[in-house]
């Protein structure tokens, strides 16, 4: 929206003295940069200018190794056993609270050992029942930026003598 010396918010503003400036407030979804185009009857060109706001990057609310993003499973997919499922969340000023959802790729490469369920801005990692020992990265995608997260699998073993 524009607005002329910061008075009420409009889509088309006019100027009526040399001295009132034009702002552009905007609290708007997340969008690739525009052109805005300005013109007076008094002058033969119009005036142009790109806005291409600032967009916030993907915030991640869950586990972490060393400060990076990572889910560290450890035992088998049994519902209600420690270690067997951890949920994120993952949000993204501009897209998410404007009802765009992040896509999720790369879970192919934890078929071996979890599954990765979305529902809206929570994530929820699963263990398989018979989980094999690895490791992989999904990545999530908003509005032109990415996060990855580290998702692992860990048998231990103890062998009683």
């Amino acid at each position: 929206m524009l607005a002329v010396n910061y008075g009420t918010p409009m889509q088309s503003v006019q100027v009526g003295a040399s001295g009132e400036a034009i702002s552009l407030v905007y609290t708007g979804a997340a969008v690739n940069p525009v052109t805005i185009t300005a013109s007076a009857s008094t002058v033969s060109a119009n005036a142009t200018a790109t806005f291409a706001p600032t967009l916030a990057g993907i915030v991640y609310s869950g586990p972490t190794v060393s400060g990076s993003p990572e889910i560290d499973l450890y035992a088998p997919g049994n519902s209600g056993v420690a270690g067997a499922t951890f949920s994120f969340t993952a949000t993204q000023a501009g897209y998410t609270d404007f009802g765009k959802s992040l896509t999720l790729t790369g879970t192919s490469g934890c078929s071996s050992f979890a599954t990765v369920a979305q529902s809206g801005t929570s994530f929820t990692v699963t263990a398989t029942n018979a989980p094999i020992a690895g490791n992989c990265t999904v990545t999530l995608n908003g509005f032109s930026t990415t996060l990855t997260v580290k998702i692992t699998y860990t048998s231990l073993g103890v062998i009683l003598q």
